[in-house]
């Protein structure tokens, strides 16, 4: 019984871990990158580093649009939407989670 609560607390852990490793703040500090660098990117995304475009269904039904760009040799996915049609909100900047590391 004890073996198997210490193999949940450690999966648990595990999962813990690998959520802040692929946090939006974690991915900050390892591209050494400030507000002003996640604006800069964004606003340099391209055609070609569109992902996919999925509907927000916990929030208010926003259209988020993802994209995947190699940055330092890390794929970052990010996830934006529009308000307004005029500003531009970012829900996601952090290491993909299809990247092992």
């Amino acid at each position: 019984m004890m073996i198997i609560l210490i193999l949940i607390y450690l999966l648990e852990r595990k999962q813990d871990l690998e959520e802040t490793i692929y946090s939006n703040l974690s991915t900050q500090i390892l591209l050494n990158y400030d507000i002003d660098d996640i604006i800069n990117e964004i606003s340099l995304l391209e055609y070609e580093d569109y992902y996919e475009t999925i509907l927000d269904v916990v929030g208010d039904n926003l259209l988020l649009y993802v994209f995947k760009k190699v940055i330092k040799d890390y794929e970052i996915y990010i996830k934006i939407t529009l308000k307004n049609d005029k500003i531009i909100i970012c829900f996601s900047f952090h290491i993909s989670k299809e990247v092992k590391l």
